[in-house]
């Protein structure tokens, strides 16, 4: 059977290795620190402090001034809609109105158009009965006398 060769030269178990003073130190490298002190700390926290109070309330500000124009847009919004749904009835309204307008003027119309009709054939039935004198002169009031006495006549005596 074949077996694979170690790939690490290194054992796998560490408690088994013995154990050297070499091993057990080890040794960190930290970064050397500025030797602040602590007036320069303090000086420094304060200005942070002072620039964020700063912005704090530049933002504060900010943020109340857009509230409040946020409230009057809301209160133009709500303005608009009420005056929307006044002008809506208003077109409603007057829809209506058009409309009964319209029929009204429809059947005025037709009424009109009957009446022309019935003024229309009284006329031609006035004219079938008519007589038709010729040759008498109107301005005569003797013969005018006579021409009223004769029109005065029933049109039933009267043979075509």
């Amino acid at each position: 059977m074949l077996r694979s060769p170690n790939k690490a030269g290194s054992d796998s178990d560490i408690s088994k290795l013995p154990k050297t003073p070499s091993s057990l130190a080890v040794s960190r490298q930290k970064r050397r620190h500025d030797e602040l002190s602590r007036d320069d700390f303090l000086s420094f926290k304060e200005e942070v402090m002072q620039m964020l109070k700063s912005w704090k309330a530049d933002h504060d500000n900010r943020l109340s001034n857009m509230e409040n124009s946020l409230t009057n847009i809301k209160k133009i919004n709500t303005d608009i809609e009420k005056s929307l749904e006044f002008i809506s009835q208003k077109y409603e309204d007057m829809q209506n109105k058009i409309t009964t307008l319209e029929k009204q003027c429809k059947d005025n119309h037709t009424y009109i158009m009957s009446l022309e009709e019935k003024v229309e054939e009284l006329y031609r039935n006035s004219r079938r009965n008519g007589i038709e004198i010729r040759n008498i002169p109107e301005k005569e009031k003797r013969k005018q006398k006579r021409f009223n006495a004769i029109s005065d006549l029933p049109l039933e005596n009267i043979k075509y």
